[in-house]
């Protein structure tokens, strides 16, 4: 800053200032200026190890500035701008919102279903606050189809406590799965006659209305479980999901397969997902 007056630094400091990019260079040139101070005024009283401690410092500080920087480009190049930096503010928001994005889905795939769940935990509410909730359904899906039925109905209860009745349907019948899942036959029913109240008749389809048989047979109503699993089966269709029928609820496939072929049917072999 050679030949510049104090109010001339003040100025250039503030205009540096603006954007974290100004604020770091600015932090640079002061750190370097009172260490090049210090050495010119103070030096000859330094003896040989505090020279030395001083250049080291004046060598090592440019190499840590530079790795530090690296990483922020690497990892948060989009916070290194300030919203003067775009040509309006609309701009700045949208850029920003996206990498927002970017970052919590990521976080979102890393997450191991069979691993520690805070981690998970973590991306959920990620995801919920940028709305990402798709995703987020996706993400507690990975649990419950790891048998991890404590950690995917938790999910789904901070899901659903999020959104309205319109958005909640496609999550209801896999918070009610989550109950199955746990052997809490009466609760589910109670889940899956709300997602048919609500949802309608799109949203109670063929899944949902099998779960319904199932909780009906582990709770020992067999004509309930009879009628149930007559709905499930007479829907378009249904011969398809002969094998994941089995897989999923092999304690009521005879009878599915049974109903079936005295419907005229034969069980196909599956080829879509719940």
């Amino acid at each position: 800053m050679e030949g510049r007056t104090p109010l001339e630094f003040g100025q250039t400091a503030r205009h540096l200032a603006r954007n974290p990019l100004g604020i770091i260079a600015l932090f640079i040139v002061l750190i370097y200026g009172t260490a090049g101070l210090v050495f010119g005024l103070a030096g000859a009283q330094f003896d040989t190890s505090q020279k030395w401690a001083l250049i080291l410092f004046l060598v090592l500080f440019p190499t840590l500035v530079f790795f530090g920087f690296v990483w922020l480009v690497a990892k948060h190049s989009h916070r290194l701008y300030a919203p003067s930096d775009f040509r309006n503010e609309a701009s700045f928001v949208e850029l920003n919102k996206k990498v927002s994005v970017i970052e919590v889905r990521q976080q979102a795939a890393e997450v191991d279903p069979r691993g520690d769940s805070d981690s998970a935990f973590t991306a959920l509410e990620g995801l919920v606050k940028v709305d990402q909730i798709e995703v987020a359904k996706n993400l507690a899906k990975a649990f419950l189809k790891v048998k991890r039925y404590e950690v995917s109905l938790r999910m789904f209860d901070r899901l659903i406590r999020e959104l309205g009745d319109a958005r909640r349907v496609s999550l209801m019948q896999y918070r009610a799965y989550s109950l199955v899942g746990l052997a809490r036959y009466e609760e589910a029913l109670q889940e899956l006659d709300r997602l048919r109240l609500i949802g309608g008749e799109k949203g109670y389809d063929f899944w949902p209305r099998l779960a319904v048989a199932y909780c009906y047979l582990k709770l020992g109503q067999k004509a309930e479980f009879e009628s149930a699993l007559r709905s499930a089966v007479g829907l378009q269709g249904s011969s398809e999901y002969g094998e994941m029928v089995a897989a999923i609820y092999p304690e009521m496939a005879g009878r599915f397969a049974d109903i079936l072929i005295k419907n005229g049917r034969e069980p196909e072999e599956g080829r879509a997902s719940l």
